[in-house]
């Protein structure tokens, strides 16, 4: 019952998964005309679980705000990439760009030596996860706070982080790849 639940809850979010976003401060018409890459990665199970939680959520609190999970794109060197240019919706604005790192079950005691490095702009200073609350459901994973080195890294093609220290030396505690999550704020614009 309870797995046929989930997958239920996974139909019902589905389509908004798979809505493709856009990295700009404001959307406006001349950005939906930008050229997206057409490749696409399917959303792990890590994603689809983290969206249908997150809407939940919202749909109880009576939310009115948009969110969007983005898979990771394959990468070299042990980064995890993801493209700077996405499809917004018109009057959308971002308001915050997250990086989700989805762990095993028994591998909460490693989180707190868990960081990140955004690739470019070079970065010296190691993220650190976030704890405050925000829109996402806690049960997404580890959560940190990429937004201003994202939006710093606007003209690259490409957001790149790696994790620190490097998994390979701390064994498997991830469930699945991360992933990026933007989170939108709708400007109701004035009819012309």
């Amino acid at each position: 019952m309870g797995r046929f639940c989930s997958f239920d809850l996974y139909c019902w979010f589905l389509p908004a998964i798979l809505v493709c976003v856009s990295v700009g401060r404001e959307c406006t018409e001349d950005t939906l005309l930008t050229k997206v890459s057409s490749f696409v990665n399917m959303p792990s199970e890590c994603v689809l679980s983290c969206t249908a939680h997150t809407y939940g959520e919202m749909l109880k609190k009576r939310k009115v705000q948009t969110v969007r999970c983005n898979p990771t794109s394959p990468s070299e060197f042990g980064q995890h990439c993801w493209p700077t240019q996405m499809k917004c919706g018109l009057g959308e604005h971002l308001q915050h760009v997250y990086i989700m790192l989805p762990l095993h079950e028994g591998t909460q005691g490693v989180k707190d030596s868990l960081g990140l490095r955004p690739t470019f702009p070079i970065q010296q200073d190691i993220l650190r996860p976030q704890h405050r609350k925000t829109v996402l459901s806690n049960d997404c994973g580890l959560r940190f706070d990429v937004t201003s080195p994202f939006i710093a890294s606007e003209y690259q093609r490409m957001f790149c982080v790696e994790i620190v220290p490097p998994l390979s030396t701390l064994g498997r505690v991830l469930k699945c790849p991360p992933f990026l999550v933007t989170t939108w704020l709708k400007q109701h614009l004035p009819p012309t």
